[in-house]
């Protein structure tokens, strides 16, 4: 067992988020993963309202990647950052409820990126530049997520691949793959 391995079975991340971090040093994409996998540790940040799924649905277009939710999760991150070196603590929670994006939840992807950047950094992992390299980043994701791949079954149906224990997706209406 590498030093690698060894840090990620000490931590309380998901295993297969662990998995995911893995596998994005040997993609080039460990900077994006340890964005979308801190996310993935989290209730989603976007907020929808039921009484105002319109608007969030409006204000979440800015976030919306056509190909991938894991890409327009960066763009999330890159929103709310820019924001976060250029307003105030009051200003930042104005900005992220004008956007439908809990405040809250935003905080804690940040905690949780960070704490995620310290173990790589203990692990020695190598953070190369951002790319946000489509195919290095969802080969990434399904050696953590295989349990996720699923096929088309309904319009918006989706039946785990996998003989035994089968289950139904769904896509969140908010998704930018939403109706393709």
């Amino acid at each position: 067992m590498n030093l690698s391995s060894s840090i990620f079975q000490k931590i309380t991340v998901d295993p297969r988020i662990a998995r995911m971090i893995l596998a994005a040093e040997k993609e080039g994409c460990l900077r994006e993963i340890l964005i979308i996998g801190a996310v993935l540790e989290i209730q989603d940040p976007r907020e929808r309202p039921h009484d105002k799924q319109d608007k969030a649905d409006a204000a979440h277009q800015q976030f919306l990647d056509p190909d991938s939710d894991f890409l327009g999760y960066l763009k999330i991150w890159d929103f709310y950052n820019g924001l976060k070196e250029n307003l105030s603590q009051s200003k930042l929670r104005k900005a992220c409820a004008q956007n439908f994006l809990s405040y809250n939840r935003m905080k804690e992807w940040s905690d949780i990126h960070i704490q995620l950047m310290q173990l790589t950094r203990e692990a020695k992992l190598t953070l190369q530049p951002r790319k946000d390299d489509y195919g290095a980043i969802h080969r990434s994701i399904l050696t953590g997520f295989l349990s996720g791949i699923a096929c088309r079954s309904e319009r918006f149906d989706y039946t785990t691949a996998g003989g035994v224990g089968q289950g139904k997706f769904y896509i969140w209406p908010g998704s930018g793959l939403f109706g393709r």
